[in-house]
């Protein structure tokens, strides 16, 4: 975990360490189910042409920036 991190995916095994220094440093922690709700939102959002697979992964390209 750093200071560009935006987004700590954490499950029941994370250590107690990355999670207080994600904390610390501001990053938001999140669960699995968070993350769906995040990935959700950027497929509501989508233009038509992602609704290819070749557009699907430009999207996600793009929006992992974002999200990352």
């Amino acid at each position: 975990v750093t200071s560009k991190t935006r987004y700590l995916i954490a499950g029941a095994n994370t250590g107690a360490a990355k999670t207080t220094k994600a904390r610390e440093l501001g990053t938001e922690v999140i669960d699995e189910a968070r993350l769906l709700e995040l990935l959700g939102d950027v497929a509501v959002g989508s233009s038509p042409e992602c609704a290819t697979p070749e557009g699907v992964r430009s999207e996600a390209k793009m929006e992992q920036g974002m999200l990352f």
